[in-house]
């Protein structure tokens, strides 16, 4: 008994070595820049999906105003808050699926050439015009005090970073960060930028690495992620979030998809907390976690895969494989909670892979793995009450 009892604890501890080892080496390897090393290539494996391995690089843009984001050259930060500044080119977007970033606002815009379209034959894989651009701005929101006169308090708005992508030729895309310092911005370095601003205390937001970018963006084919058929076509009826500029059917109305486009993306759920969980996971977990994504080699798809007519019934959706489905890798355990053994375990969300590894910012079981380091605590509560609601498994 004593031995049998010693081969699982050994059997455990070589799975927690392993599962750290993959876990950096997932992270690190996908590409380890330097300084003057600025140049990542898709694996042959990713351009499956589409046509050709994409080449990403960190651009030498200096900052942002030489990217083509503002329509004149600004001097007061105040003008910054209205948008008047910005290039009619650059046209703003709100995905129904916003990405979490620890409650920072954000803000983005895609700037389209002039008489080009995006090609949305594979509906699931947009191809972009060489010239796309796209920035998304981070912002901190500080509510105004109470004056205690009735008066309504204004809030405050510190700008932190915007990033942007460009489209360089059909299969090269360059990557930039831009740090806002005051009322002018810089070029972020190629291994990122910590401690931008406070997000709770002792913990602050950091620009992301260049290796980071790539690890979430490289999904085989363009590495835009939040403008697609899912985000954009499903807003006007079921987005969570009031429309905000582009949506898929002004694209399709301005002829700037192809015509075969559906104008609507269909998502059947059970429930409303299971639609919003499937887009939660498309926007938060499926640039990696899908069939070209970086972490593919684990064979769990939390995409939405839409059919030809834009339409996906979440009954027999990927993500829904994880429900009763044994984790592969011991997910060790971390004070609060223990070891676990399903992905989804019906009816007990205290032991599921799933609630444990969002519900925590502590590696190697932490979930993003990169891009945030605080839990939202709001899907974490919507997954605990999705996974009470299921019936418990015998």
């Amino acid at each position: 008994m004593m031995c049998t009892e010693m081969n699982k604890v050994v059997s455990r501890i070589r799975f927690v070595v392993a599962l750290a080892v993959a876990t950096f080496a997932s992270v690190s390897c996908s590409v380890a820049p330097t300084s003057g090393d600025h140049r990542y290539t898709e694996s042959a494996a990713l351009s499956d999906v589409t046509t050709g391995a994409m080449t990403f690089v960190w651009t030498t843009t200096p900052d942002l105003a030489s990217t083509g984001f503002f329509a004149a050259v600004i001097d007061a930060a105040a003008d910054r808050a209205t948008g008047s500044e910005i290039d009619s080119q650059n046209r703003s977007y709100s995905p129904a699926f916003p990405l979490w970033s620890d409650g920072l606002a954000k803000r983005r815009w895609i700037q389209l050439p002039a008489g080009a379209q995006i090609d949305t034959t594979n509906f699931n894989f947009w191809v972009f015009p060489v010239g796309t651009k796209i920035w998304k701005e981070f912002s901190k929101v500080t509510p105004g005090s109470d004056s205690g006169d009735g008066a309504a308090a204004a809030e405050t708005v510190r700008l932190v970073e915007t990033r942007y992508v460009h489209k360089v030729d059909a299969n090269t895309w360059e990557f930039g960060t831009y740090i806002w310092q005051g009322d002018s911005t810089r070029l972020s370095g190629d291994l990122g930028t910590a401690n931008l601003v406070e997000l709770a205390p002792g913990i602050s937001h950091a620009a992301p690495a260049f290796d980071h970018c790539t690890y979430c963006h490289a999904r085989g084919g363009d590495p835009v992620l939040g403008f697609d058929a899912v985000q954009l076509g499903s807003q006007r009826r079921e987005g969570p979030l009031p429309l905000v500029g582009l949506d898929l059917e002004e694209l399709i109305t301005e002829e700037r998809v192809v015509e075969s486009t559906p104008r609507y993306v269909e998502i059947t759920a059970a429930s409303d907390t299971e639609r919003k969980i499937a887009g939660y996971l498309q926007a938060n977990c499926a640039g990696c976690h899908s069939p070209a994504g970086s972490v593919r080699r684990f064979q769990l798809d939390l995409s939405l895969p839409l059919d030809a007519a834009g339409a996906v019934d979440l009954a027999s959706a990927p993500f829904k494989r994880m429900i009763d489905q044994p984790a592969e890798i011991y997910v060790p355990a971390v004070p609060g909670f223990p070891g676990f053994q399903k992905l989804i375990d019906p009816g007990r969300p205290e032991s599921s892979v799933l609630f444990h590894r969002i519900s925590v910012r502590q590696n190697p079981v932490m979930m993003p793995k990169i891009g945030t380091s605080l839990p939202d605590a709001e899907f974490v509560e919507l997954v605990r009450q999705w996974i009470l609601s299921m019936p418990v498994s015998q």
